[in-house]
């Protein structure tokens, strides 16, 4: 019978860094497969709010590269 497995992926932005966390699901299970954080670019996001998109997509489309994902 095939199983199905599921590759999903979390990103948290804090003012000072990036992280993000890949998870595989397959029938009940839940595995961490891949962990990584960056540093967030300074003055970038603050109190919550996004001020500079561009500098954060490049910040963490590095950080997705380096984890190959």
């Amino acid at each position: 019978m095939f199983r199905k497995e599921l590759l999903q992926i979390g990103i948290e932005f804090h003012e000072q860094q990036i992280r993000v966390v890949q998870v595989k699901l397959r029938a009940n299970q839940i595995s961490l497969e891949k962990v990584g954080q960056a540093l967030m670019p300074a003055e970038s996001f603050v109190h919550g709010r996004i001020l500079q998109p561009d500098l954060i997509s490049q910040s963490l489309r590095r950080l997705l590269d380096t984890m190959g994902i």
